[in-house]
């Protein structure tokens, strides 16, 4: 199962929120964003199992990285985001 880190914007910048972090982490750059949440995901004892999703302020996937290199189906994607959301 992947961990997912997600990347979305905010009134101030940007934040990264992943499992097992207690509070969402703030950027200014949405590029600074991406490489923490992409080390993240790097990370040896997520096994190639860690997905970044960027989203855009409407919540669209913007975009998604995977360690690895594997992309994932979009439709589990969203799927299991949304019930993350829930």
């Amino acid at each position: 199962m992947p961990h997912i880190i997600i990347v979305s914007p905010s009134e101030l910048g940007w934040v990264v929120q992943a499992p097992g972090m207690s509070e969402p982490r703030s950027f200014g750059s949405g590029a600074v964003a991406e490489r923490f949440a992409r080390g993240l995901a790097a990370a040896p004892e997520l096994s190639g199992e860690g997905e970044v999703w960027i989203r855009g302020r409407d919540g669209a996937l913007l975009g998604r990285w995977r360690d690895g290199g594997r992309t994932p189906d979009l439709s589990a994607a969203d799927a299991t985001l949304n019930a993350a959301a829930a």
